[in-house]
């Protein structure tokens, strides 16, 4: 059991990573047709931090960006979730990311276009890390996940050097693998994703993104429990989340314990974010009884995920938009349907 105490002046949790502007033609219109644009924010480590912060967590995000009008618009739509955007670095080189999604509904399918090359946050270096922020004290746990290291060699380098940092300073790590296979190819995403399991407290993953970069130790055929084991007795430290597809999520904790949790049937109006609302809601579960000195409730944890990224399901944009109240109602009733089987 881990106990963290608590400081009036403390992050319940800080995230780093990436944050663009996403462009989108209303309801399922397609590029070529549009007139008109929706605009939202969206980032996984800023998803998680709004997502953090609606279930009543403190919250801390930072990231590189360009110090012009798409930057502002950017670092304010975040801080209108509550969350505390104090340390961007602001740079005066570089562009904000963009990308543009295409909603469909079958047989078509969504299309996704990127535009993030030369972004203010690819030029970051380890110096550019806010010294003030990284202190002992200063936050319980600290967020990354596999998206930043991929966007230059000196912004993996700055979430190695963060990270390192936040152990240093006493505190816990979580770290989403979230593979991108057009910013990375597998075996790089490897190399730097194991340097950072290494360091985690907590380890999420899509369970087909361990069977993709780990396919020379991971079997076709095994399964995510038999994976979870493995992994286990290589980051014995760390509690171990995967996903699974509409199948839920299963989960390792420390002392190699497994449990799991079904998913729910929800309308996709807008599925991007929704794995980042799962994360937001599982952590906030883990953070919470670390800080209360209690034992983690891992199947409960996994419930409120699932939960959480049903409901993002249904919300337009990247910004998982939910409240505690609805996470809890929905986890409850997934609690009882297991009841009642």
């Amino acid at each position: 059991m881990t106990t963290i105490t608590d400081n009036d002046n403390a992050y319940d949790v800080v995230t780093f990573g990436e944050t663009m502007l996403r462009l989108s033609p209303p309801g399922y219109q397609k590029l070529d047709q549009a007139q008109s644009v929706d605009i939202h924010v969206g980032g996984s480590e800023s998803n998680v931090a709004v997502g953090l912060s609606r279930l009543g967590l403190r919250t801390a995000w930072f990231s590189a960006l360009t110090d012009n009008g798409l930057g502002r618009y950017i670092e304010a739509k975040i801080a209108a979730q509550d969350v505390d955007t104090s340390h961007v670095i602001w740079m005066q080189s570089g562009r904000v990311g963009t990308y543009w999604i295409e909603q469909a509904v079958p047989p078509r399918s969504p299309k996704v276009i990127y535009d993030r090359s030369y972004t203010a946050i690819s030029q970051i270096e380890p110096e550019h890390l806010p010294d003030a922020l990284f202190q002992p004290g200063r936050a319980h746990l600290l967020h990354v996940s596999g998206i930043t290291p991929a966007l230059s060699p000196s912004a993996a380098e700055t979430t190695l050097v963060a990270v390192e940092r936040a152990k240093a300073a006493g505190w816990k790590i979580s770290f989403d693998i979230n593979y991108r296979a057009r910013l990375w190819d597998a075996p790089s995403a490897r190399r730097w994703c194991e340097q950072l399991m290494r360091h985690a407290d907590v380890i999420f993953s899509p369970f087909r993104d361990v069977q993709h970069l780990f396919a020379d130790d991971v079997p076709a055929a095994q399964t995510a429990s038999k994976t979870l084991s493995q992994f286990h007795a290589r980051y014995p430290g760390a509690v171990l989340i995967f996903t699974v597809g509409s199948d839920g999520a299963i989960a390792c904790d420390t002392d190699g314990q497994q449990v799991s949790a079904s998913g729910h049937d929800a309308t996709p109006w807008d599925r991007i974010g929704a794995g980042d609302a799962f994360v937001a809601a599982v952590l906030s579960q883990i953070v919470s009884s670390w800080k209360a000195g209690q034992s983690l409730d891992l199947q409960k944890a996994l419930r409120w995920g699932n939960a959480a990224a049903a409901l993002k399901y249904t919300i337009p944009g990247d910004f998982p938009l939910i409240s505690a109240e609805e996470v809890e109602t929905l986890a409850e009733e997934s609690a009882k349907r297991q009841i009642d089987r």
